[in-house]
């Protein structure tokens, strides 16, 4: 990832091999190996323990996340002028460049069928 932003990463590992540790070669990225698959959420809160309280934002993403450049950038300076929003959702497309509707105020039974 290209970005002029200073970054730190967690990678928390999920998988019973510790393959993925190759990725964590500079001081940017921390590496964190479970050795089994303690779920989505248990890993999040493991993150969430080891960011360092002086950091200003923070970002959660799957593996199969891709950011066009200068989008992190975008999202940084948005929260630096707003300080009354505390979570952002940015828009989200399929490959095929149409939107993913994420969001919804009252989900509708349905919904839960045909994700």
């Amino acid at each position: 990832m290209q970005t002029r932003l200073r970054l730190k990463f967690y990678l928390i590992d999920n998988s019973n091999t510790d393959n993925l540790k190759t990725l964590a070669s500079n001081s940017s990225v921390s590496y964190i190996f479970n050795n089994k698959n303690i779920g989505f959420g248990k890993a999040h809160n493991i993150s969430i323990k080891k960011i360092n309280r002086s950091i200003a934002l923070s970002s959660y993403l799957s593996p199969d996340i891709e950011f066009k450049p200068g989008i992190l950038e975008n999202i940084y300076q948005f929260m630096e002028e707003h300080h009354d929003v505390g979570q952002l959702l940015p828009k989200v497309f399929y490959n095929n460049d149409h939107l993913q509707k994420l969001c919804h105020l009252i989900p509708k039974p349905v919904s839960l069928w045909f994700i």
